[in-house]
């Protein structure tokens, strides 16, 4: 879960499996409760290539630096 940019960073939770989800990236801010200028703070980003109709996802940090990347190859229907 990505948040707000102005949000406070938080430690990480256990994840509640009710409906099957997965971690497929995890960090923790340098504190909790740290300020965005603290670092611990993401963003994420989707994009679609316009040849392949793949969609990418990256999540960023306050400095612009992937941390994650996860791209889905379109499927004909």
């Amino acid at each position: 879960m990505s948040a707000p940019l102005n949000a406070g960073g938080v430690g990480l939770n256990e994840l509640d499996t009710t409906f099957g989800p997965r971690a497929v990236f995890a960090q923790r801010p340098p504190r909790i409760n740290s300020s965005p200028e603290e670092g611990g703070q993401y963003v994420g980003e989707v994009a679609i290539d316009a040849q392949s109709k793949a969609l990418t996802v990256r999540l960023r940090d306050i400095a612009g630096t992937v941390l994650w990347t996860q791209s889905l190859a379109a499927e004909r229907q």
